[in-house]
């Protein structure tokens, strides 16, 4: 398990493209195992002990019935993209082969103008929901910027016994939606600051930002 998150985040690296900088809204696309998003100079490759989550294994995944738009033809997917047709679903949904890990990426629309923090706040508050059945022992937040992206970060633990799953969102908002990376892992000794320092380095090199 510790193998297969080490992979995510060296995949986690830009690849030796000129980036293309088009703007406007962009759910991203897949093409083959590399996954492109210009609206949040988001590129990365996905490791081989991956995969990408049809819609069924998304919905058994996330315990919900949610859009993926990655499983879209090109042409479903730029007319989502063109009318901005969609209030939730999931850019895309990935999983380790064994299914404990995954990394997914939320859109949300914006309908109230609000702010990454409350998003956030939000997300916290139904985590903490599941008090009763979780042993909740650590919450965190912190702001980051990612390839000149500024997101809020929220860092959770549940613990059920000898069960432990950590959730890490990252959120920003961009073009009237908020978008949210989620990390979720089984890993107890798991580092979510390696996987925010890698992410942040590889973007920030590949677009010559700099961090704040």
């Amino acid at each position: 398990m510790k193998k297969t998150l080490a992979l995510l985040l060296v995949s986690l690296m830009l690849l030796s493209l000129a980036a293309c900088g088009s703007g406007g809204f962009s759910l991203g696309r897949f093409e083959g195992n590399e996954y492109h998003n210009d609206m949040l100079s988001l590129y990365f490759r996905l490791p081989a002990s991956w995969h990408r989550a049809d819609a069924a294994e998304a919905e058994s995944l996330l315990g919900m019935k949610r859009t993926v738009y990655d499983t879209y033809d090109e042409e479903a997917l730029a007319e989502v993209e063109k009318d901005h047709a969609f209030d939730l679903g999931y850019a895309f949904v990935l999983s380790t082969d064994g299914g404990l890990d995954r990394f997914d990426l939320l859109f949300q629309k914006n309908t109230g103008d609000g702010d990454s923090a409350s998003y956030i706040a939000s997300a916290r508050e139904q985590l903490e929901k599941y008090g009763d059945l979780w042993e909740i022992r650590t919450v965190s937040n912190e702001t980051v910027t990612i390839a000149g992206h500024e997101y809020v970060a929220l860092e959770m633990i549940l613990k059920n016994g000898d069960t432990v799953l950590r959730y890490y969102y990252l959120t920003t908002v961009a073009e009237g939606y908020y978008v949210t990376m989620i990390l979720t892992t089984s890993l107890v000794d798991y580092s979510f600051a390696d996987f925010l320092s890698t992410l942040n380095q590889s973007s920030v090199s590949y677009y010559g930002l700099e961090t704040k």
